[in-house]
């Protein structure tokens, strides 16, 4: 066994024993305070006063893992006597909480980590306090960074708005809103409400706080959802609202798939599973796939003519999202509409009506190339996180996202990618879209 030494977080204390097992440690201490820097009887006030040693009762106090193991402290504090009240006081260490039986640095550590992938019971067992602590340390931070945050909230130029869908968390009429800074890649707010009513809420404080201060929110970005597109004209009328271009795109994914299912109902059991395999490589452009996918895709849009012009169809559509110029992309949405063959326009029925009721939000893309993927990615990963932490409550889901997902982006600062403006033909614009892979290494869960 090792010889005692001091390996708590309190400072000045003389280690008098230990006892180590394979589950814990526990630590024999001693500590006097210095009468020398007591300026004043803690009972009477009276300054000057000279103290005696009484006794020297024990605190049991638990500390930050050691080795991985909770670290227990049976701390003998030397108690004194004033000389001229007779009343008695403990010596402060300012290593220990004040309302708690465990030393600050363990309250940080807990702080720190109930923001993190830890559940809270997993947490509970590796400092070796109960569940119930966790979550009430848990809460008061919470409680502590909303107030701080809510100081020093700044106004976002590019608001990314979006919803996500948690099961066991959310409201029984639908998701939870999500609102991210789309240029800092960060979320600024969480919502249990994820309706139109929610955002405007939010619109209107972003209003107010905006009328003090030099900033403004020049450019919305979102979903094809009405409710929402009526809040941001409400509340911030001079706000260009711009359609993520992914959620469209994402439509004329969905128009290809559906063909292919159609097109499978009559095929054999053998062929479906074949065109399972690869349906994914249908929502790829050519030069996004190796040599030997895209001979595979090419050989099985042979054999169905309406899946492969479908699939042309699509890219097509996708590559007007390459063109920089606003009037030229509407003239190429016009085109790709009118060369549109009848067979499909049942399928692509979802890509055609938006390109009517949200023309001028699609539009607005190609004059600022702002995009949500950022927020799509986020949402992946506030889904991840409620997943590794079944049964938390709506409170806990959005503490351990405003301001766990930052720390843990940070922690992984020195593999991170660098989210910069992404230059298009010799011009430079604004791409918020990072893949999931990316966002999922930056916020791996432990």
């Amino acid at each position: 066994m090792e010889e005692p030494r001091n390996v708590t977080t309190l400072n000045g204390i003389e280690i008098t024993g230990w006892d180590e097992t394979e589950s814990r440690l526990a630590v024999d201490a001693r500590w006097a305070e210095d009468t020398g820097g007591i300026d004043a009887c803690r009972k009477c006030g009276s300054v000057g006063a000279s103290f005696s040693e009484h006794d020297w009762p024990q605190k049991k106090l638990n500390d930050t893992p050691w080795r991985g193991k909770p670290v227990g402290i049976r701390l003998s504090r030397c108690r004194y006597r004033c000389d001229e009240c007779g009343g008695t006081f403990v010596s402060r260490h300012e290593g220990i909480h004040q309302s708690r039986s465990m030393t600050t640095a363990l309250v940080d550590y807990i702080k720190e980590k109930s923001l993190g992938a830890d559940r809270f019971v997993t947490l509970a067992g590796r400092v070796g306090v109960s569940e119930g602590t966790i979550r009430n340390i848990a809460r008061e931070h919470r409680k502590e960074l909303d107030k701080k945050t809510s100081k020093s909230a700044k106004i976002p130029k590019v608001l990314g708005v979006d919803e996500v869908h948690v099961p066991g968390t959310g409201p029984k009429t639908g998701p939870h809103l999500v609102i991210a800074d789309a240029e800092e890649k960060t979320v600024i707010q969480m919502r249990k409400d994820g309706s139109s009513g929610s955002l405007r809420e939010y619109l209107y404080d972003l209003k107010m706080r905006s009328a003090t201060t030099d900033h403004e929110t020049e450019v919305v970005v979102m979903d094809m959802t009405v409710g929402y597109r009526n809040a941001v004209q409400d509340r911030l009328p001079g706000a260009k609202i711009v359609v993520d271009k992914f959620h469209v795109i994402r439509k004329a994914n969905n128009a290809v798939q559906d063909v292919r299912r159609s097109l499978m109902n009559e095929e054999s059991d053998e062929t479906r599973k074949a065109w399972k395999r690869i349906k994914d490589d249908l929502e790829k452009q050519p030069d996004e796939l190796n040599s030997e996918r895209w001979r595979d895709l090419k050989k099985g849009l042979n054999g169905f003519p309406p899946l492969k012009e479908a699939y042309k169809m699509k890219n097509r559509f996708r590559n007007i999202f390459r063109l920089e110029d606003r009037s030229e992309a509407s003239k190429a949405f016009d085109g790709w509409k009118e060369s549109l063959p009848g067979n499909l326009s049942d399928n692509f029925e979802d890509v055609i009506k938006p390109l009517s009721n949200w023309r001028n939000e699609i539009l607005n893309y190609f004059d600022v190339q702002y995009t949500n993927g950022c927020v799509e990615g986020l949402n992946r990963a506030i889904s991840q996180i409620s997943t590794e932490g079944a049964g938390y409550k709506f409170k806990t889901l959005r503490g351990k996202v405003l301001y766990g997902l930052e720390r843990r982006k940070a922690a992984h600062s020195n593999t991170s990618v660098d989210f910069e403006r992404i230059p298009r033909r010799g011009r430079m614009k604004v791409d918020c879209g990072v893949p999931f892979e990316v966002i999922a290494e930056e916020l791996e869960l432990e």
